[in-house]
């Protein structure tokens, strides 16, 4: 009886061990959100988390607005932390927005809190060295069709640029400045998918 007991014991010790290898295994390794795209995530037994470490995404939150008299945005970023994509996890921030031409409403997102919305504009990727300037998945609620271009030494098309000017003097508001990155098609007519200017700067409301 007492050598079952002792052999269950070894069993049972085994097991355990086994089980709490597994789970440090796959734990989540926190690195900087800046190494995405520069840091080696190959290691097939580690899960990474592209951590937003000293707070580099919250420059750009809350509510941004262009108008001219006749176009005008509103654009709302926020921020979720620890979203998984793929194997691994990132913080990222998405954007709601509304664009008017002559007071009539084209895009209204603003209160649709939905995954395809999501998907519209969101983003972790920021430029080497730079804490300021990112580039994000672009896309519009637009009929118009097209295909999302990669080609080496490129940037994605379509893609947006945010960069975050900050404010200089007394009084001032920071600025954000966009700028979408778009290939044509082999056919040069196709038009521009997009109603949205291509380039803006927008104002900290």
């Amino acid at each position: 009886m007492e050598k079952i007991i002792k052999t269950m014991k070894t069993t049972l010790y085994i097991f355990f061990s086994l089980f709490l290898s597994i789970g440090f295994a796959q734990e989540d390794e926190t690195v900087s959100i800046h190494k995405i795209g520069r840091h080696d995530d190959g290691d097939i037994n580690k899960t990474y988390y592209y951590k937003d470490i000293d707070g580099d995404l919250d420059k750009f939150l809350g509510t941004w607005q262009y108008d001219d008299g006749v176009k005008k945005l509103t654009l709302v970023f926020y921020k979720l932390t620890h979203v998984k994509r793929g194997k691994h996890y990132k913080d990222r921030i998405y954007a709601r927005f509304k664009y008017e031409e002559s007071g009539t409403v084209i895009y209204n997102t603003l209160s649709d809190f939905s995954s395809s919305v999501q998907r519209k504009m969101v983003g972790s990727f920021f430029y080497q060295s730079s804490t300021t300037k990112m580039n994000l998945f672009y896309n519009e609620p637009t009929d118009v069709p097209y295909d999302r271009i990669l080609l080496p030494g490129q940037k994605p098309s379509p893609s947006l640029d945010i960069e975050y000017l900050s404010c200089a003097g007394l009084g001032c508001s920071p600025q954000l400045k966009w700028d979408i990155n778009f290939i044509r098609g082999a056919d040069s007519t196709d038009p521009i998918p997009f109603k949205i200017p291509l380039n803006l700067i927008l104002t900290k409301q």
